[in-house]
């Protein structure tokens, strides 16, 4: 199931205003000072008495960030787990959804790659599961491109972006722009993809094309 709804608002601002990470940053969503002013941040009320109730547990949906502002590896252990059950869903689920349909998937898609992003260096992952999320990740966003080989619908009107030039009106639909969300964050998520710069300039343009 999708993570953090709110985390759709964070990939939006990512995508407007950055074409790549900042430079020393640890995560695509902060830099070293800002992850340390919200390190200290957790400290002080009102955040403090949430981030309290997260640590009686595994973080829950929280645990990426948790994780991200801790450095407990319970928490990305739980963010481990969640990207694993996305990604089996959209293994499972993208080469069958038909034109609009295969939109709903970029939801699991941000929420793979955020946490991803955010625990990537905590240990949890070997070698083998690393790659498994960033070739299931790679495939998916494929699809998104309107490049999925192994669609149901191969060979047909198969659209992942459902914008067929007669249907313009489709440019600003929602699940069109949670499509862009998921490409553009592949694209940051992963620099050193060699088509990561092909990925970032289509986003820009296509964010381009939305707001026109």
């Amino acid at each position: 199931m999708p993570r953090l709804a709110s985390w759709f608002l964070v990939s939006l601002l990512l995508t407007l205003l950055s074409a790549h990470p900042s430079s020393g940053a640890e995560t695509i969503l902060l830099t070293p000072p800002e992850l340390a002013r919200a390190k200290a941040n957790l400290a002080k009320a009102p955040l403090r008495e949430y981030a309290e109730r997260l640590a009686k547990g595994d973080g829950g949906d929280a645990a990426p960030i948790m994780y991200l502002l801790t450095g407990e590896r319970k928490y990305a252990e739980r963010a481990k787990r969640d990207i694993f059950e996305d990604l089996e869903y959209l293994r499972a689920k993208v080469p069958y959804m038909v034109n609009i349909w295969i939109l709903r998937s970029p939801f699991n898609t941000v929420s793979a790659l955020l946490a991803w992003d955010m625990t990537k260096d905590s240990g949890v992952y070997s070698e083998a599961e690393a790659r498994e999320i960033h070739e299931t990740l790679a495939w998916v966003t494929e699809h998104y491109l309107n490049r999925g080989k192994d669609h149901l619908g191969a060979g047909f009107l198969y659209q992942t972006d459902y914008l067929p030039e007669d249907m313009e009106d489709w440019t600003i639909a929602n699940m069109n722009v949670h499509r862009l969300l998921a490409v553009g964050l592949y694209g940051l998520v992963y620099p050193d993809d060699p088509r990561s710069k092909e990925i970032l300039t289509y986003t820009d343009r296509y964010i381009e094309r939305i707001l026109s």
